[in-house]
């Protein structure tokens, strides 16, 4: 938007580049946006980049293909910002560079496939998440079980909440982990590691449902 303030609703699909062009040659977004963006669900492609708001992205469905987020070597630049899902359907999202992330789908049974994208040099194998992982409701796994989670800051598992599954193989990072009543951790096989804690001193908080593999 032109001062950074207007919020942008698209309930389709939003597409930034196609492919054919050098590296952010289509470009959606600017340094100064604070306002929240709406999508259906966001490609970008290898000449595509998207600088995100600085407040939320929130995305509320997924393409034909499946994916609310496909990240197709394209860039995203966080603005310490947020995505956060909120659809009903099943999904996978592809990609790198997040700051704060939020699952809140529209039930506890709804899964959010995560997986980094292989054209991102820094990101192959390794779903990284800069800040914060927060899981309201429904189930964040990985798209493929060898793969690392990495999330530099606190993850916070709700009531309604599930974060992995039994068949998870590769580690886990985490700044802190708390599992609220009703969450539920359900660890890698490997290793889980925490390596700080949140602001009330905890590494981990853990009054739900913890299942260590």
């Amino acid at each position: 938007s032109s001062n950074g303030n207007k919020a942008l609703t698209v309930t389709g699909n939003v597409i930034v580049g196609d492919g054919t062009g050098s590296a952010n040659t289509a470009i959606l977004g600017n340094a100064s946006e604070e306002a929240a963006q709406t999508f259906g669900s966001l490609t970008i492609d290898s000449d595509g980049k998207y600088i995100a708001t600085s407040g939320t992205t929130t995305i509320t469905s997924e393409n034909s293909s499946g994916y609310c987020w496909w990240q197709s070597g394209g860039t995203l630049t966080h603005s310490n910002g947020t995505v956060k899902y909120t659809g009903s359907a099943d999904t996978v999202m592809r990609g790198q560079g997040f700051y704060n992330l939020i699952l809140e789908g529209s039930s506890s049974s709804v899964d959010l496939y995560v997986r980094p994208h292989d054209n991102v040099a820094d990101g192959d194998g390794v779903f990284t998440i800069a800040n914060d992982l927060t899981i309201v409701e429904g189930v964040l796994r990985r798209n493929y079980q060898p793969n690392q989670l990495v999330v530099t800051g606190d993850v916070s598992v709700e009531n309604g909440g599930t974060l992995g599954t039994t068949d998870a193989t590769g580690p886990n990072t985490f700044g802190s982990l708390t599992i609220a009543s009703g969450g539920t951790y359900t660890a890698t096989s490997g290793t889980t590691t925490i390596t700080s804690e949140d602001s009330s001193g905890f590494a981990i908080n853990h009054d739900g449902t913890f299942t260590h593999n």
